[in-house]
C-alpha cells in the first residue's frame, strides 16, 4: 500500500517490486497497480473560547453553582482539506482533580447548529484545583 498525498490516494500494489516500476515510469506501468482509492481527508479543527476570558485561571467558589466561571463556552469549526467545513463533532471534556488524581471523562456531540457550546461543569467540578481538558 503505497501514500500518494500527491494525488490524494492510496494504491495498492502485488509486491514492493511491483510499486518500484510503477514508481519509476507510472504511466508506462499503470497496470501494475491493482487498485487505488481516494485518501480520507486530513481534518484541521479551529477551537475558540467565547468566555470572556477563555478557558484559563477560572476561580470558582464553593457552593456558587450559578458562577459564569463555571461555564464552558467555545465556538468550533472542522474544516477537510478542501475547506470544507464539517457537520458534526464530537468533544471529550476530562475534568481532573489535582490533588486527589481523580478525573470524570464524558463526551457530547454537537451538530451545525450547536456550533457554540455553552454550559456550566460546575456539577463535575470537586473541591481544590481542577484541570479541564476538551
Amino acid at each position: 500500500m503505497f501514500e500518494d498525498t500527491a494525488n490524494n490516494k492510496y494504491r495498492m500494489f502485488s509486491s514492493e517490486d511491483a510499486y518500484a516500476m510503477w514508481k519509476e515510469n507510472p504511466t508506462d506501468n499503470q497496470d501494475l497497480e491493482l487498485f487505488n482509492f481516494v485518501r480520507p481527508s486530513d481534518y484541521k479543527l479551529e477551537l475558540v473560547a467565547t468566555n470572556s476570558d477563555g478557558f484559563n485561571n477560572k476561580f470558582i467558589r464553593y457552593g456558587d453553582s450559578n458562577s459564569t466561571s463555571a461555564v464552558i463556552a467555545f465556538s468550533w469549526n472542522i474544516f477537510n482539506d478542501e475547506g470544507d467545513a464539517s457537520d458534526s463533532m464530537s468533544a471529550t471534556y476530562t475534568i481532573t482533580n489535582e490533588a486527589t488524581g481523580s478525573s470524570t471523562t464524558f463526551t457530547r456531540w454537537y451538530n451545525r447548529s450547536d456550533a457554540n457550546p455553552n454550559f456550566s461543569i460546575y456539577e463535575y467540578l470537586q473541591p481544590g484545583e481542577n484541570t479541564v481538558t476538551i
